[in-house]
Order: C-alpha cells, then structure tokens, then sequence
C-alpha cells in the first residue's frame, strides 16, 4: 500500500479517525482500570479483606451486658487472630462460654490469661478463669481459622445470653 491510499480522500489526514477510535478505547481503559483501582483501595482501607477498618472490626455485647466480644468479620485462613472476650467477674470464678462447633473449625492457639480449666460441656468449651469479684476479665483467644467460608458460632458468660460470633475466612 502506498502513502496516497492510506491517505484517503483529500482534504483529510490519514488515519484521523482510526487514530481517534483507537485513542478513545485507550481513554475507555484507563478509566476503567482507575475505577477498578480506586474500588480495590476503597475496600482494603475499609477492613473488606481484614485487620482492621470499619467493615472488619465487629464489637458486640449481651443485651444484659454481661459480656463483650471484639473479633474481625473477615480473618485469613491460617492465619494467626484474636477474639476478645470482657466479662464483670461474679465471684471467684467466672466462665466464659465457648460454642464447640465454631471451636471446632478453630485452632486456639493460647488463651491469655490462661484458664485455670478448660471442660466440654452442652455443646461448649468452658474456659474457667480464677477472678476477684467485680474486677472485669478480659480474655484474649489467639487462633488460626482451619476452613474457608464463614464461621459462625457464639460465646457467653457464665450461663448469661449467647452473643453470636459471625466471620467470613478468605483463602
């Protein structure tokens, strides 16, 4: 092909508006990866892919405020996490009340402080801590998560409300 019949009719530059159609689509692109860009940085400062952020931090209570949970929603697969548990001690012993099956799909590393007793009981796992009276217990439970998907399950304290425990465990 010659230069005079890349040129077109005259009058006109060649290649104006395949030149054009292909600057619009890169235009088209580049839009789209910034969107996609600012999407992905949106949801990681948000705590959607977890530690941390307004979506993954979850704090709950007893409606008689017996018990307080902190946990993230969304937690690794394997990797190392926390559940804080916040109780008011009733005497000189306090249990914290466990679900089995959610233990089950967790692997508890350590509990700080460590219980004095840890028995299977009702479908539970009752972590027993020596306490003094009216002092607030606050228990940490490290763990790594043993499946993918979500984890459900509950804690309580001492025989007071079940306070559900919802995360989701990405690969």
């Amino acid at each position: 092909m010659n230069r005079e019949d890349a040129a077109g009719p005259p009058g006109r530059a060649p290649g104006i508006e395949e030149v054009s159609r292909e600057l619009g689509a890169d235009a088209t692109l580049q839009r789209a990866a910034w969107i996609l860009l600012s999407v992905l940085l949106a949801a990681v400062a948000l705590g959607l892919f977890g530690r941390g952020g307004p979506l993954s931090d979850v704090e709950l209570a007893a409606p008689d405020g017996s018990l307080a949970l902190g946990y993230q929603r969304f937690i690794r697969y394997h990797s190392p996490d926390e559940l804080t548990v916040s109780v008011l001690a009733q005497g000189q012993e306090t249990s914290i009340w466990l679900d089995a099956q959610y233990a089950g799909q967790i692997q508890i590393e350590r509990v700080t402080p460590e219980p004095a007793q840890v028995v299977s009981e009702g479908g539970a796992l009752r972590f027993v801590f020596h306490t003094t009276p009216g002092a607030r217990l606050r228990a940490t439970f490290h763990f790594a998560s043993q499946h993918y998907g979500p984890l459900e399950g509950w804690a309580a304290a001492g025989r007071g409300p079940r306070v559900p425990i919802r995360q989701l465990t990405y690969p």
